[in-house]
């Protein structure tokens, strides 16, 4: 749905998601999470949206905080199965 690198999927929190109801949902990935340091916009596409909303209520990524992000492994494995 998105063509970001898997590092970034990965340590997404979901403060950087914005106007998931609106007319151009977006996730803004902040420059210090990013190889080249600049702050990524990733336009999202309504089928990304109730991707995003079921992981919500997963709670799959991290949340802001000390809370570890899910690692690659447990990121896969549903995919395995």
């Amino acid at each position: 749905m998105t063509m970001v690198r898997s590092q970034e999927t990965l340590f997404a929190e979901w403060s950087e998601f914005e106007d998931l109801d609106g007319a151009k949902p977006l996730w803004r990935i902040p420059a210090e999470r990013m190889k080249m340091r600049s702050e990524h916009l990733v336009p999202l596409s309504s089928q990304a949206i109730p991707i995003l909303r079921e992981l919500h209520g997963l709670n799959v990524f991290r949340k802001t905080g000390n809370m570890r992000p899910v690692t690659s492994f447990q990121w896969r494995a549903p995919v395995r199965r």
